[in-house]
């Protein structure tokens, strides 16, 4: 008992709520890590991978800020060599952050990957190179002034811009997935990925907070009056890693349609009696086919019954109908909903098993969808409906 008591207090002297909350998120970081890179050695999920590489990453940005307060920092021995790790890698946090992004909304990886993670690469070689130089000297040189090179006011500014940036392009690419899905699948509801939204604006947050904090204390070297945005980081942090554990694990595929091409025909790839026509055909694969009814019905699909290409059923949708896909079978959706309502065979089936004859995948969508197209909710149509029985 004796000795364990020692071994803490000669590790852990500062042990007190400003170092135990950080501890505490330090370690639930590493644990959600191992948590991720396990299910990624299982499954091969990138989205795990990315995931996990970014909250170690924001593990190691608050270890330097936990070891000053467990006075790390003040002991001989310690100091020296919490110097030479470079805790903070900026120029790592960026590219991972994207290519999480990308592996949520495409599934794809950046094309030659590598040259993006170059500069936190040759910030780790500088970071080797001045600990070697330092340790065959015996004597400090690049740390002879005491000052930590990962708060260097340099490195700190370029840091953020380039976490700016990456930001900046996840941000992009989330909004051209959300606006191409609409084009593309049936269900856009279900993988219009609410969750990066939340994720994106949490690390908007933390730039935020960053650059706010960054101009209140230009001395960055000196951590005591930054204890509170590294809390507000932390738990973000703590936040953004629960919620994409979960997701990793509820939902381990980035999405369930094709890529997305970038040609569209031209306006002028129809004439007004073709256009018409694919307009009736596309009605027809509606109205007596009934495709909408399968869940998971996209473009690719409809396309490939009609023998027409993609590229074309788009531009009939987009120009004949004035609607995008997701939209054009919501709607027959919808109205066969409205029907099924009014037909008292149906009787037996509930609201949700209504929605769901109709091609609806859950609760929350239909009444979504239907809200969006009739500006009216199920449940008032239906009181509608049975108001005008009665009478």
């Amino acid at each position: 008992m004796y000795i364990r008591v020692k071994l803490r207090l000669k590790l852990l002297p500062g042990l007190y709520y400003k170092s135990a909350i950080l501890l505490f998120l330090t370690v639930h970081g590493l644990v959600l890590t191992v948590i991720l890179l396990r299910y990624y050695y299982n499954n091969g999920s990138r989205q795990a991978l990315w995931l996990s590489a970014l909250l170690f990453l924001s593990v190691l940005m608050l270890c330097p800020w936990m070891f000053g307060h467990f006075g790390w920092y003040s002991r001989d021995g310690f100091r020296e060599a919490l110097f030479y790790i470079p805790f903070h890698q900026y120029y790592f946090i960026g590219p991972v952050l994207y290519l999480y992004v990308l592996s949520l909304t495409t599934g794809k990886s950046l094309p030659k990957a590598w040259i993006h993670f170059l500069p936190g690469l040759i910030y780790l070689l500088y970071s080797l190179v001045i600990f070697i130089t330092d340790y065959l000297m015996g004597t400090p040189f690049f740390y002879a002034d005491g000052r930590d090179k990962d708060l260097s006011f340099s490195y700190q500014i370029l840091g953020m811009l380039s976490i700016t940036i990456y930001l900046v392009l996840a941000i992009r690419d989330h909004r051209r997935h959300r606006r191409s899905i609409l084009h593309e699948v049936s269900y856009a509801e279900e993988v219009k990925l609410t969750w990066l939204n939340h994720f994106l604006s949490s690390f908007l947050l933390i730039l935020v907070l960053r650059i706010t904090f960054f101009l209140l204390y230009p001395n960055w070297g000196d951590f005591g009056e930054k204890w509170w945005f590294y809390l507000f980081f932390g738990l973000i942090f703590y936040y953004i890693g629960w919620q994409g554990c979960f997701q990793v694990l509820r939902n381990p595929t980035a999405i369930t349609r094709p890529p997305i091409p970038e040609e569209t025909p031209k306006t002028n790839a129809f004439s007004k009696q073709e256009l018409e026509n694919l307009k009736v055909k596309i009605e027809y694969s509606m109205t007596k086919e009934h495709l909408y009814k399968n869940p998971h019905l996209s473009l690719e699909m409809l396309a490939s019954h009609l023998q027409i290409s993609r590229q074309a059923l788009s531009y009939v949708i987009n120009q004949g109908f004035e609607m995008n896909f997701n939209d054009y079978i919501n709607k027959h959706r919808i109205q066969a909903f409205q029907l099924m309502v009014q037909d008292n065979r149906n009787m037996h089936l509930t609201l949700l098993g209504k929605a769901l004859e109709c091609g609806f995948n859950s609760k929350s969508t239909f009444n979504r969808v239907f809200k969006k197209q009739t500006g009216n909710s199920p449940q008032s149509f239906i009181q509608e409906i049975e108001s005008q029985k009665i009478i």
